[in-house]
C-alpha cells in the first residue's frame, strides 16, 4: 500500500494531519495533503508560505525510489517526504527532502550496560540507521541523475526555519 493512501492516524504521541495551503497554486502533489509529523506540518508551512519555493508536494507519487537494504539485501521502495523546487537567483533548483531525527542519522553507539532492553534498543536504532543509509545513498543517486538535490532535514532546522537555498 503506497503511504499516499494512509490516512492519518489519531491517538499517536506525534502529530498527524490534513494541510490545507494557503497558497494551492504552488502545490503540484495529487490527494490529500497528509502530513506524518509536527516537523512536518512545519515543513509544509514554510514550502506554502515562502516566497522562494516556487512548487512543492508531499510524499511525491512521481519520485518513489527504489533500494536494497543493506540489512536484509532486498529490494524496496523509498517515499521520500517531499519535493520542492526553489528560485535561487535567476535559476530554480529542485530537492528530494527527507524529514528525520538528528539521532537516526548517526551512527548509535553500543550501550555500556548490556542490559537486555539496552540491547534491543541499540539494535532497533542500528537498524534504523543501516535502513536510513541505504534510502539515502539511493535517494542521492536518484536526484542526482534528475539534476536535483536530495538533502534531510533535521530538527535543527526546524527549530531555525532556514532556507534551502543555503
Amino acid at each position: 500500500m503506497s503511504i499516499k493512501n494512509q490516512k492519518p492516524k489519531k491517538g499517536l504521541s506525534y502529530k498527524q494531519g490534513y494541510f490545507k495551503p494557503t497558497n494551492p497554486h504552488k502545490y503540484v502533489g495529487r490527494g490529500a495533503l497528509i502530513y506524518r509529523s509536527s516537523w512536518e506540518l512545519k515543513f509544509c508551512i514554510y514550502c506554502d508560505t515562502h516566497a522562494e519555493v516556487l512548487e512543492w508536494s508531499i510524499e511525491p507519487q512521481n519520485h518513489v525510489i527504489p533500494y536494497i537494504s543493506a540489512f536484509d539485501q532486498k529490494e524496496h521502495y523509498y517515499n521520500p517526504d517531499f519535493y520542492v523546487k526553489i528560485k535561487k537567483e535567476k535559476i530554480s533548483e529542485e530537492f528530494i527532502v527527507e524529514i528525520k531525527p538528528k539521532k537516526q542519522l548517526r551512527k548509535p553507539k553500543k550501550p555500556k550496560r548490556l542490559s537486555e532492553k539496552a540491547i534491543n534498543y541499540y539494535k532497533d536504532r542500528a537498524k534504523t540507521y543501516i535502513i536510513n543509509m541505504s534510502k539515502f545513498k539511493y535517494a542521492k543517486a536518484y536526484a542526482e541523475r534528475r539534476g536535483m538535490k536530495f538533502i534531510y532535514v533535521t530538527e535543527d532546522w526546524i527549530k531555525k526555519e532556514n532556507k534551502l537555498s543555503k
